[in-house]
């Protein structure tokens, strides 16, 4: 079998749900890539134990572990999903297929678990959304979201500059200055299940603001 997609997850700490998602994204026959952010729980034994030695990227944040990802994609499709398990598979799958005839694909969580995401985050990333779609002249449903796919070429003339959560800003700036052709389908988006709250904090919301008026101006 041929297979020409890869799948990117970042990691860290995630020693209760990346086999989860390691299992289910290799029974679909794609190529996994894990980017091991320092993790100091078992999250790198569990991944091996699933087949897939970790690429470490000892310097922390999801945008250093992202791109040092990205430099060994070698098929010519791509999707990016977090390690927490809050991503179905199948929605995943999902973005990949609506790949077809477009550059990117961004998965906005429309039906989301309750308490999936606590309220602020909702208004945050609803306010970041409305903020990038303004300064950026292009509707983005879901600035925050940790569901993407490309074409493999696409992504790799990206300039990525983010160092941490300002990634997925990062990427959606790349999508409008490449002039990519986007599509944006509605996903699902589960509670964590080991019961842990979002990494993203306020102060990282203030950074993604600020990257995406900094970014316009520039």
């Amino acid at each position: 079998m041929i297979r020409d997609v890869t799948i990117l997850i970042p990691a860290l700490n995630e020693e209760k749900t990346i086999g989860k998602v390691i299992g289910e994204s290799t029974e679909r026959g794609w190529i996994v890539l894990v980017g091991d952010n320092n993790s100091t729980d078992r999250t790198r034994e569990v991944a091996m134990s699933r087949g897939v030695t970790p690429i470490s990227v000892p310097e922390r944040g999801k945008g250093h572990t992202i791109r040092e990802l990205i430099s060994h994609i070698d098929t010519p499709k791509t999707i990016m999903i977090d390690a927490d398990y809050t991503y179905p598979t199948r929605d995943a799958q999902r973005v990949l297929e609506t790949l077809e005839g477009c550059d990117v694909v961004i998965g906005y969580r429309k039906y989301r678990e309750r308490g999936s995401m606590p309220f602020l985050n909702v208004i945050g990333n609803h306010l970041l959304s409305l903020l990038a779609s303004v300064l950026y002249g292009r509707r983005v449903h879901d600035i925050c979201s940790g569901l993407w796919s490309f074409r493999s070429s696409m992504l790799k003339e990206f300039s990525l500059v983010s160092g941490g959560f300002t990634l997925e800003a990062d990427l959606f700036v790349n999508v409008v200055r490449n002039k990519c052709r986007l599509k944006q389908i509605p996903i699902g988006y589960r509670a964590r299940p080991d019961g842990s709250k979002p990494k993203l904090r306020i102060s990282d919301g203030l950074k993604i603001g600020w990257f995406l008026i900094k970014g316009r101006f520039k």
